[in-house]
């Protein structure tokens, strides 16, 4: 026999007291058998019995469904959403009432997709407050969405509050800033993922990933609440961001208008407690006789470097600017990192190298070249000084930094107590006398076979610096100079014979 054509108000008066599933069975089995008399036939055998029931429960748990409808209903409306809630809507006002002359097979497979949706959240409290929070809290999911384009965007935002002094150190102010990180991403996709014109199935579907969320972490719907309570305090804090995203931009637009790099060796501090904050800065030129002279230090460019990454996003019309500060900070960064190698490990061929490279051109890649052929520069003198400690074995006796006092000393015949002090090392019987004797023979040796000072005192000829072989546009571009120093040096070779002559001299008590 074929289906029924119930009413949904017939059911309510025919079925309402029947409360097991096996008596509902049994009733509309009595109801087939009894159209099959009156029919004289039965094709189907009763099979729709099941699917009666089946649809009659669908109907009875709808009916359960006003008060959770009601919840998403009131959601949709505080979040203005412009979707198809046509059905929602319907069982917010009672499907028993709306629809109690329509016959049962108007009960449809996304009705009742709605409705278990529905059921789900109205059985589980956790999942219902969840939802009832987030509607209390909308101001918040506004304002994050306007001031965030997403999840990232917000742990950027809690970062740079966070790294800043806006957000300040102490433990309430980082609790506060990562609730609201954890809100975000924990209601992210409510947030940011939720379109005006979404309906109930996109609805529904974000929903289900908020309360995977709330799976692992049941405050959820508290913390949400407490960062509604903090907002006007969030705001406070992304304006003051905001005029720390000003102030770095400015910094940048001035430093790339009117910046100049400048890497310098250090000739006021000894060569072996040199750091690269000594050598490196960057100076604002006046654009005027009259303006002041504004300089850097590579702490103060650092900190700069730092803001520039946290408050610029991938999509930020001055990234190129800021990409190019960056590149150009870390290559000149790396030559004076391996200008301060060269000064601690005593080669004096850098004594007053001067780099000055201007912030307005594109030159990171002469600088890397420049960095490249200093490196190689490095790597010679190490091999030098290795060398000549093998030969002259005299010359492990002492480090870097005090073999470079006692060349210098002893180019300028300067023999200070300091310096005797040292040669103490070679035998506790030197004297002055011992050591103007054996540097004037070494010298006087030396002068024999070279009329050039520089080549007898061994100025700046530690190494050939291989800087002289850059390219002439490279060299121009960057402005290499160097400044002349009144200091002379002996090369290593010198010290080491003079060292050996002193031993020699002196080991068996002999005096000249």
């Amino acid at each position: 026999c074929a289906l029924p054509i119930f009413q949904l108000e017939t059911i309510d008066i025919l079925f309402k007291s029947v409360q097991c599933q096996g008596v509902l069975e049994n009733e509309l089995f009595n109801l087939s058998q009894g159209v099959s008399l009156c029919e004289r036939h039965c094709e189907d055998g009763g099979e729709w019995v099941q699917s009666t029931c089946t649809l009659i429960r669908n109907y009875w748990e709808l009916c359960t469904c006003k008060e959770a409808a009601g919840v998403v209903v009131q959601l949709k409306d505080k979040i203005e959403l412009k979707g198809d809630f046509q059905n929602v809507e319907m069982l917010q006002k009672g499907i028993e009432n709306v629809m109690k002359c329509e016959s049962l097979n108007k009960i449809t497979d996304i009705l009742v997709s709605t409705g278990k949706f529905l059921k789900d959240m109205a059985s589980d409290i956790q999942k219902r407050q969840c939802i009832e929070m987030f509607q209390k809290c909308v101001g918040l999911r506004k304002w994050l969405s306007n001031v965030t384009k997403g999840v990232n965007d917000l742990n950027r935002f809690v970062t740079i509050a966070l790294s800043t002094a806006t957000g300040g150190e102490d433990a309430l102010t980082q609790e506060k800033l990562y609730n609201l990180r954890a809100v975000g991403s924990g209601y992210g996709p409510l947030i940011y993922s939720l379109s005006s014109d979404a309906g109930f199935h996109e609805l529904s579907k974000h929903c289900s990933a908020v309360w995977k969320v709330l799976q692992t972490n049941h405050e959820l719907p508290t913390l949400l609440d407490g960062c509604m309570a903090h907002l006007d305090w969030y705001k406070h804090i992304k304006q003051n961001i905001g005029s720390v995203e000003q102030s770095s931009f400015k910094q940048l637009e001035h430093i790339q208008s009117h910046g100049q790099y400048s890497v310098s060796s250090a000739a006021k501090r000894s060569f072996s407690r040199v750091q690269i904050q000594d050598v490196v800065q960057l100076n604002i030129l006046p654009e005027d006789a009259y303006a002041i002279k504004r300089q850097y230090t590579l702490d103060e460019l650092r900190d700069l470097e730092s803001r520039l990454i946290l408050v610029t996003s991938q999509e930020a019309k001055n990234r190129k600017d800021v990409d190019q500060f960056i590149h150009t900070l870390h290559s000149i960064c790396c030559i004076g990192e391996v200008l301060v190698e060269l000064q601690r490990a005593g080669n004096v061929s850098y004594n007053g190298w001067n780099l000055t490279c201007s912030c307005k051109t594109g030159c990171v890649e002469d600088l890397k070249e420049l960095a490249k052929q200093m490196e190689m520069d490095l790597q010679s003198w190490k091999k030098e000084l290795m060398s000549m400690r093998d030969t002259y074995y005299e010359l492990n006796y002492y480090t870097n930094a005090q073999l470079l006092v006692i060349r210098k000393e002893m180019a300028n015949e300067k023999y200070s107590s300091s310096l005797l002090l040292l040669l103490q090392s070679i035998s506790t019987k030197i004297t002055e006398h011992h050591l103007k004797m054996a540097v004037r023979s070494c010298l006087e040796n030396v002068a024999r076979q070279c009329d050039d000072i520089t080549e007898i005192l061994g100025i700046n000829q530690d190494v050939t610096s291989s800087v002289q072989e850059l390219p002439r546009a490279i060299k121009s571009e960057l402005n290499i100079s160097m400044t002349p120093t009144d200091s002379h040096y002996l090369t290593l070779q010198q010290v080491g014979q003079i060292l050996r002559a002193l031993k020699l001299t002196l080991q068996d008590g002999v005096e000249n």
